[in-house]
């Protein structure tokens, strides 16, 4: 009877001492290994009877930038933890797109996968032969904390989420969401607002609570007067609260999205600056506080966060927004990633991102067809 070893690369690496991607380098021929290292990854696949698994390369020519994918080990993308909202939403969806460009430009394959809960799953059969792990979490202090433990030794990076944690548990990738607050904050007073607001129609704790203390912060250090204004129908704005004790700021929670609305419109006098935490809020929004009466672009200017432009089709005038530089961010995580793979020991790093306002002229001309400025912010944390 013919058995199946269940033994991945990872395993292997383990079982010999080394790096996956040594283990990668001597299976691929792709870099030099030395005599007693290849000799002891060869008796650990002799012993483990791993048998690595290969893509079946297209016929004809690879598509640029695609070179060696077919034998390539492949990284992984891991959604984990996340409220059903955050999973659908463009963000996500555009963080995919950028971490596949980014992979497929350095020559390697990469597998998405969503896992709710990691206690009911095994990695070793949802991961095969992946050499690292990309992952997103909702809460990096608790769900990082648990991935740690699940991940069982392979190399991991964590891509966005809230940076404020002190503990780092992977190498992190993330905007810099203290820094979007106060790109708001300057942007609005910018505009003449003598009145500053932070709102948000739906509490998802983590970089939503980062965005409003960043703002709220900002604008107390500019002397402006500053709202927080919240609605709550789970329970998150306890923490809201706590993190907003030591300011000088009001912050109101209200039951319903009717009641949050008239709040904001009921005091509109002198020009008011309203931050969202997300493009999606201010869209939804936005147009039934216009029905209030609300004059945006004349009393009132909004700016939002994520760069998700597509959101703002219909709004008129066109709000603000932030670019995150989603393809600079998945160019980092993925560059972080294969360092990790080759220097397992090395001090974890939190890699922060500076977000970039985005001008409603700028919205407009990326919505005829244009593009973000996107830079390439490749330095020394890489190297």
């Amino acid at each position: 009877m013919t058995t199946t070893s269940s033994s991945t690369i990872a395993d292997v690496a383990r079982h010999a001492g080394v790096s996956t991607a040594t283990v990668s380098r001597l299976l691929n021929g792709i870099g030099p290994v030395s005599e007693q290292t290849e000799k002891r990854v060869r008796e650990a696949i002799d012993v483990l009877k791993y048998s690595p698994r290969r893509k079946r390369r297209p016929k004809g020519k690879n598509a640029p930038g695609q070179v060696g994918l077919s034998s390539a080990p492949p990284l992984a993308f891991v959604r984990t933890g996340l409220f059903a909202s955050q999973d659908r939403s463009p963000v996500t969806e555009h963080l995919v797109e950028a971490l596949h460009r980014a992979a497929g430009a350095l020559g390697r394959p990469l597998t998405v996968h969503h896992i709710p809960e990691l206690e009911s799953c095994d990695i070793r059969q949802i991961l095969g032969d992946a050499e690292g792990v990309l992952l997103r979490s909702s809460n990096l202090q608790d769900v990082t904390r648990e991935a740690v433990a699940w991940l069982d030794g392979i190399p991991a990076v964590q891509v966005l989420g809230e940076n404020r944690s002190q503990r780092l548990w992977l190498d992190h990738v993330t905007p810099d969401n203290a820094q979007a607050g106060a790109l708001a904050v300057d942007y609005l007073i910018g505009k003449g607002c003598v009145r500053l607001v932070f709102t948000a129609p739906s509490l998802i704790c983590g970089v939503g609570l980062e965005r409003c203390v960043s703002f709220v912060r900002a604008a107390c250090e500019a002397g402006q007067p500053v709202r927080v204004l919240l609605q709550d129908s789970n329970g998150g704005s306890r923490e809201f609260r706590r993190a907003l004790a030591g300011f000088d700021v009001e912050c109101l929670v209200l039951k319903t999205r009717m009641e949050l609305i008239r709040e904001i419109a009921s005091k509109t006098d002198g020009p008011c600056g309203l931050f969202f935490p997300t493009d999606l809020e201010l869209a939804m929004l936005m147009p039934q506080l216009q029905m209030m009466d609300l004059r945006f672009g004349e009393n009132v200017f909004a700016i939002g966060c994520d760069g998700e432009v597509r959101c703002f089709n219909g709004l008129e005038p066109l709000p603000a927004t932030m670019n995150l530089h989603l393809e600079n961010i998945a160019i980092r995580a993925i560059r972080r990633l294969l360092y990790r793979i080759e220097h397992p020991g090395e001090p974890l790093v939190r890699i922060g991102v500076a977000p970039r306002v985005v001008t409603p002229e700028h919205v407009l001309s990326i919505q005829e067809g244009g593009a973000f400025d996107e830079q390439a912010l490749v330095g020394a944390d890489e190297a």
